[in-house]
């Protein structure tokens, strides 16, 4: 498994006595982004800004495997505002993107650049535990390797599909007509005059009656 390539800053906080953690988390609702971080107050990084969750935040463990899986992760906020319950209630979450990125922090509250993403996913569904005063919510999210796990899309050769794939495209409008279609090769086939049974057709050169052409 290749190792994760660190900023110079950021190894060298690593490798220092004291290590100063934070977690950034995005997530990416229709009506807008919510972005959090595990420290107290407000944090403007990648010229965004991040509201301070504290103690009242957590992100479950986020495990990275060198085995083709997808662990997801799953966040919690405790006593959570109006607002933002309103958010989580009438808001679809399912699908939307969320990211995770781990930061150091020096002795002064300054972020040291840059953070590393541990985490890249969808969010999947959510939880609310309604207390007297405030709620708890719980959304959880799938990695992004979850995909692999999904079986393909069904796709035939029909109209609706291939329009679906390349707009405007009429190649396959026909495809329908021709399932009880009986196409003929090689041989003539005359229409059965009246009274004839149907597929009494006759070949070229041929007279009706068994006759060569010109007897008598």
């Amino acid at each position: 498994m290749a190792t994760r390539a660190l900023a110079g800053a950021v190894a060298a906080g690593v490798g220092a006595a004291a290590v100063r953690l934070a977690l950034f988390v995005e997530l990416l609702f229709d009506a807008g982004a919510v972005r959090l971080w595990s420290g107290i107050g407000t944090a403007a990084w990648d010229g965004k800004t991040w509201t301070g969750a504290g103690t009242l935040g957590g992100v479950s463990a986020i495990e990275e495997t060198g085995e083709l899986r997808a662990p997801g992760v799953v966040f919690t906020l405790s006593g959570v505002a109006s607002a933002v319950l309103a958010l989580a209630l009438g808001e679809p979450v399912q699908g939307r993107p969320a990211a995770v990125w781990l930061a150091l922090v020096d002795e002064a509250g300054a972020i040291v650049a840059d953070p590393v993403k541990v985490f890249a996913g969808r969010m999947d569904r959510v939880e609310i535990v309604r207390e007297r005063e405030a709620a708890t919510v719980r959304l959880a999210a799938e990695n992004r390797l979850v995909d692999f796990e999904r079986p393909p899309a069904a796709l035939y050769y029909l109209p609706e599909d291939q329009k679906r794939l390349y707009p405007g495209d009429r190649g396959l409008d026909y495809v329908p007509s021709l399932q009880d279609k009986v196409i003929y090769w090689g041989r003539q086939v005359l229409k059965p005059a009246k009274g004839e049974p149907a597929g009494g057709g006759t070949a070229p050169g041929e007279g009706r009656g068994g006759s060569r052409p010109g007897g008598r």
